[in-house]
């Protein structure tokens, strides 16, 4: 209600043998008021922004089992269009999505980890809903959850992600628009 208090919940129908897995959040309808995106079981991840430009948030993800990654633009009603996708290739799933404006150049980025060959990669976004130039920095072991942050105050966002086997962590520092392991 945008009051802190709530009104009774609706229930939707997602069709029989559905599996609700992923959600995010994001004002679709251009209302104030926080909205939910919610993927079924095909998803590995999902994210929000504005990925054309438009100022109406658009939806990313990827698929848990055709190798690619899709994006919904948002039509700001609160609807979005077909599923464009974008990133297709012979290898296994990616995960963990993260959207920043990594080469600081206005466009949201996504940056992403994909499996066999592990690596973090980076695909750079042009204002225009398309991808563009891909920058993989490949790594030797599974990784959970991606963060970005400026990690070394150099005011360029960098990737920090917790490795699974060994435990630990890793940080990529973004150096001229790339990533460097550390």
């Amino acid at each position: 209600n945008g009051d802190g208090t709530f009104t009774e919940h609706a229930a939707l129908y997602t069709g029989s043998h559905s599996q609700l897995v992923l959600i995010a959040v994001g004002d679709f309808n251009n209302d104030n008021h926080v909205d939910i995106a919610i993927t079924n079981i095909y998803a590995r991840n999902i994210a929000v922004g504005d990925f054309n430009s438009d100022n109406r948030l658009d939806v990313v993800f990827s698929y848990r089992t055709r190798y690619s990654m899709g994006i919904m633009f948002g039509h700001g009603n609160g609807s979005f269009g077909d599923i464009m996708k974008f990133y297709t290739a012979a290898t296994r799933t990616y995960s963990a999505i993260v959207v920043v404006d990594f080469n600081d150049d206005s466009h949201l980025d996504i940056v992403f980890y994909r499996y066999d060959p592990e690596s973090v990669d980076i695909l750079l976004g042009d204002g225009k809903g398309q991808r563009q130039t891909l920058f993989s920095v490949e790594i030797c072991y599974d990784v959970a959850p991606l963060l970005v942050g400026d990690f070394n105050g150099d005011g360029d966002q960098d990737i920090i992600s917790i490795v699974l086997d060994p435990p630990s962590f890793n940080v990529l520092l973004n150096t001229s628009g790339c990533c460097t392991a550390q």
